[in-house]
């Protein structure tokens, strides 16, 4: 009976579950979080680009038109025709004729009246309309300014917000930086040698295969606030966590998502035991949620983020039994072995994950990090390892960059806050990517079930 019931529930969630993939919307009426962070990031770039507000114009009222005259027209009765002799055919010809004379000299009369009421010669109700038209276009144009200048302030103090941020980002590096570990260890312990990441640039010119678009960025992907891993080695589990997030935004599902539970699942070694080894790769825990019978991954609220480590205990076990109430379970995913993969995937609507060892201007750069200036912060870092980050999108180079930044520069999502780049997010260069990836594969989410 046990097991009837067990079989049961399984049938149940197979009925009701919902298979969720990835929209390949591009966000190109994008929010103004979202406007700010882009306008921002172009601007690093030495892209001119405004993503002011959308203002809808309110066309001016139609000029009132001056009223015309229609005569009435005059209904004849039509009489059943007699014969008639010749003498009364010509008295009703003449008579005819005086009828019409006289209709034409009583229109004649009506319009002579109307024009001497409304045509005057000063054109008074001329000059009224044009001075309500003059009025309601700059009444337009002070409604128009006011918005702009209402966006203008918003993107300073958006700015503004993010330096003050940036003060307390700059206070911690040490602490980021001491949370690096090394990715491919990790990646290794699942399948050793078939993972790399191949070092495939674009081809020449790829840039003219993209869409008209000037910009990819999967839809919804900075509606979702930038987090904090704080002082942990939990990186990888928020570049996993943040990409279904976003597959699920950009279907129209609201989620905060536990990455307290999916370090945890991406730690199959140091779920029963304690573990004093830092770090992990999403694959793992990609893995473990797709051969879960049910969803696994919970709401943040059921299984909160600490942001302290525990020392000799990475995985902070045990788990509250809270976090065991799973909202949404990996259905697909997907490595990807090179750059046009990527591309591809991002322009599908995928999150990618990637991994990479960090030089100095990528702590200390604003939005765009490039690899000719990878030295220009300091010395290489030796201390620093890998970390996780995400993949949102792309946007085109000018053509000054092609030659050593390369086509395109990937539009990422860090977990160390809003002051580390732009509001959380910056753009690495073609070059950079290449040289400074580890060899895991990166990961593209292809489909959830919630």
């Amino acid at each position: 009976m046990k097991y009837f019931l067990i079989f049961l529930v399984l049938i149940s969630f197979k009925s009701l579950a919902e298979i969720i993939h990835a929209s390949s919307e591009n966000d190109q009426n994008p929010s103004k979080q979202t406007k700010i962070i882009l306008e921002t990031l172009f601007s690093d770039i030495g892209i001119e680009k405004k993503m002011q507000p959308l203002i809808e114009n309110q066309p001016a009222p139609a000029p009132a038109p001056i009223p015309t005259h229609s005569p009435t027209p005059t209904i004849v009765p039509t009489e059943t025709p007699k014969p008639i002799t010749a003498g009364e055919l010509k008295i009703q010809e003449l008579l005819k004729k005086n009828k019409e004379a006289l209709k034409k000299q009583k229109e004649d009369e009506k319009d002579a009246a109307f024009k001497k009421k409304y045509y005057k010669k000063d054109d008074n109700i001329y000059a009224e309309i044009r001075s309500e038209n003059e009025e309601n276009l700059k009444k337009l144009k002070n409604e128009n300014q006011a918005t702009l200048s209402a966006w203008n302030a918003e993107v300073k103090k958006t700015r503004e917000q993010w330096e003050k941020m940036r003060k307390e980002f700059l206070s911690n590096i040490k602490t980021y930086r001491k949370n690096t570990f090394n990715l491919e260890e990790h990646e290794e312990k699942l399948q050793a040698g078939a993972h790399d990441f191949q070092i495939t640039p674009l081809t020449k010119n790829y840039v003219e295969k993209l869409s008209s678009s000037d910009y990819r960025l999967i839809k919804n992907a900075m509606d979702i606030p930038i987090r904090n891993q704080g002082k942990r080695p939990t990186c990888s589990a928020f570049s996993g966590i943040r990409a279904i997030e976003i597959l699920l935004k950009s279907n129209n599902i609201e989620s905060d998502l536990s990455e307290q539970y999916f370090y945890w699942s991406s730690r199959p070694g140091c779920q029963q035991a304690p573990c004093s080894s830092k770090g992990s790769w999403a694959a793992q825990g990609y893995d473990q949620s797709m051969q879960a019978k049910m969803p696994d991954i919970p709401l943040e609220k059921f299984c909160p983020y600490k942001e302290v480590s525990i020392n000799n205990n990475e995985t902070q076990i045990p788990l509250g039994q809270t976090c065991q109430e799973g909202f949404v379970k990996i259905n697909h995913y997907k490595r990807l072995n090179s750059l046009p993969e990527t591309m591809a995937a991002l322009d599908a609507g995928k999150p990618v994950i990637a991994g990479f060892t960090l030089t100095p201007n990528f702590y200390l750069s604003n939005g765009f990090i490039t690899y000719k200036n990878s030295k220009s912060k300091g010395q290489m870092d030796s201390h620093a390892e890998g970390h996780a980050i995400l993949l949102i999108g792309y946007i085109p180079l000018p053509a000054k960059y092609h030659a050593e930044e390369g086509q395109v520069c990937f539009i990422t999502a860090n977990s160390w806050g809003e002051g580390w780049g732009r509001g959380g997010y910056s753009c690495l260069s073609e070059t950079w990517v290449l040289k400074q990836r580890v060899k895991n594969a990166f990961l593209s989410i292809e489909s959830v079930i919630n």
